[in-house]
């Protein structure tokens, strides 16, 4: 295996750095997947707050009567009760969708955040690889995996935000009539999904641009030439 040019190491050390951004793309999907603060519900009332907060997955903390149960659970509890009986309290119908709906986000992010997270292993990969080998790794599919990686997340952002009824205004404190279920306060996990969501667009164009317009520059200052194996080697000049 040839030796790395000793000139060829900014363009290297470029991709290198670019593998670091993406491990830490992947550690903050990981973490807002298991975060316990993805919502909450504070509505004031005369003999209390109802107040409840939750994972992607289940409520965490408040009303002892929710606490530890999945949303799965819930949606099939307050949906049996709506079913039942027809004088029932007004918050019964609207917390069967709430919960109904915190479910379906559930299932349809966890699916789509696990393809962005193997779309970016993958996407590491085929950069990793061709450093290895010393070839010319700016040729690699990388762009479709950043695209896949980017897009797959914005999906799963904004359909969960839709399904969830959540909002970042702090305003969680009214109590819904009817069927429509009350407005959650999103907090840190679709925070740190927002992140997320404006800086893969950012790391795909820079891709694209690293891959467009890095090996021009590499080639016009004479830095690396490929032989007929694509291998890089240090230009005669």
């Amino acid at each position: 295996m040839d030796k790395i040019p000793k000139n060829h190491r900014i363009p290297r050390l470029c991709w290198v750095i670019f593998q670091v951004l993406q491990l830490s793309a992947i550690g903050l999907m990981i973490w807002a997947l298991f975060t316990s603060s993805w919502v909450e519900l504070n509505i004031p009332g005369f003999y209390g707050d109802l107040k409840w907060s939750g994972s992607l997955t289940s409520v965490r903390k408040g009303l002892r009567a929710l606490e530890g149960s999945t949303y799965s659970e819930l949606s099939s509890a307050y949906c049996s009760i709506t079913q039942k009986s027809k004088d029932i309290p007004k918050k019964e119908p609207s917390w069967c969708e709430m919960f109904a709906l915190l479910w379906v986000g559930e299932i349809v992010y966890y699916i789509l955040e696990g393809v962005a997270i193997i779309a970016i292993l993958i996407w590491i990969y085929t950069i990793g690889f061709r450093l290895k080998i010393h070839t010319s790794y700016w040729k690699t599919p990388g762009l479709c995996w950043a695209y896949l990686s980017c897009i797959s997340h914005e999906i799963a952002f904004i359909t969960w935000m839709i399904l969830s009824n959540a909002t970042f205004s702090g305003e969680c404190d009214q109590e819904s009539e009817g069927k429509s279920p009350p407005e959650l306060c999103a907090l840190k996990g679709p925070t740190i999904a927002l992140i997320l969501a404006v800086v893969l667009p950012i790391f795909s164009i820079s891709y694209m641009l690293l891959t467009r317009f890095l090996p021009k520059i590499v080639e016009e200052k004479g830095i690396i030439k490929e032989d007929s194996e694509g291998k890089l080697n240090e230009a005669d000049v």
